[in-house]
């Protein structure tokens, strides 16, 4: 059986051997941590990679939907059909996020307009409010890296945020694009309840040089319980992520925040590669950086890919969003 291409590989590699990359990752990870703190029912609703995925389907089906009338949009099969294909929940899992984001009033259950039978989930004003401004401060990353206006125009664009989430949904399924996945210490990782999180307060104390957070601090901060937050970190410590003391204080974090990082990087090629049209930017630095050590088909003053473009216009399908 021949092994899939990774159509990720190159432009997150590019990325992270980025000159200015730390600074995007400290961004992602403050913006993230500020972000789930900021409502702590979506914290619940997102802490693990299961539920995210959920809410990502949810809102591609939606848009999807919104663009063309023959589709039905976000049924429990179709959410369902789209989850067993990448092994991501079972089926109680997403009915309880589904019930989850009905009682906070995230989602509406209506009759879908191509066959009354049907009832479709469809995202409230709120939770496309809480997406975009997840994507704004994300998309943030490649204003450090671009000195674009992505963050800005995330907010303030209407319809960009259907167009992101189409642009990246649709090749992110068909192609069985895989992000965290790819690295399956902190794929399993994330599957935990405070997993994310803790990796990522644990990234960015070690990104600005400060100590750890404890446990203690981690459950307080982020609307846990002590008792999770000592469980995700000793199954860290079990794992090889962490180094911690006899008194269980993490004394080394270099490899969680490694892979941290490199998450990043394979999480922002799949926009810059599907929907920002920023993989020939992003190789054109690489080799930039490298000068005479590489030998590069970038030349040196040519715009990056899709730079010259503009919204608005006819695009096929696997045409990335200019910027």
């Amino acid at each position: 059986m021949t092994e899939k291409a990774d159509l990720l590989a190159a432009v997150a590699d590019d990325i992270f051997h980025h000159p200015r990359f730390g600074d995007p990752v400290l961004h992602y990870t403050q913006a993230l941590l500020s972000w789930r703190n900021d409502e702590r029912l979506v914290n619940k609703i997102s802490s693990t990679h299961a539920r995210s995925q959920i809410v990502g389907y949810l809102m591609l089906l939606h848009f999807e939907a919104a663009r063309d009338a023959a589709t039905v949009g976000a049924t429990y099969t179709n959410l369902w059909r789209l989850c067993e294909r990448r092994k991501d929940c079972s089926p109680r899992v997403l009915k309880t996020v589904l019930a989850v984001l009905r009682v906070a009033r995230m989602v509406t259950l209506t009759r879908a307009k191509s066959d009354k039978r049907l009832h479709v989930y469809q995202p409230t004003q709120r939770l496309i409010g809480f997406v975009q401004d997840w994507y704004s401060r994300t998309f943030g990353c490649f204003d450090i890296m671009n000195g674009k206006n992505f963050a800005a125009r995330m907010r303030s664009e209407p319809n960009l945020l259907a167009e992101v989430i189409v642009a990246i949904g649709r090749p992110y399924i068909d192609h069985d694009i895989i992000l965290v996945r790819q690295y399956p210490e902190i794929f399993h990782l994330f599957l935990i309840d405070l997993g994310f999180v803790a990796a990522a307060s644990l990234t960015a104390t070690h990104l600005r040089g400060e100590p750890p957070l404890s446990a203690h601090q981690i459950a307080k901060k982020y609307g846990s319980s002590p008792s999770q937050a000592r469980n995700v970190l000793k199954w860290m410590r079990e794992n090889d992520l962490i180094v911690c003391d006899d008194a269980g204080q993490v004394v080394d974090r270099a490899k969680i925040a490694l892979l941290f990082q490199l998450h990043v990087a394979r999480e922002l090629s799949l926009y810059a590669k599907y929907a920002l049209g920023l993989s020939g930017y992003f190789a054109f630095m690489r080799c930039r950086a490298a000068k005479a050590e590489m030998t590069c088909s970038v030349t040196e003053g040519e715009p990056p890919i899709s730079t010259t473009a503009r919204l608005g216009h006819s695009r096929s399908p696997d045409e990335p969003i200019p910027v």
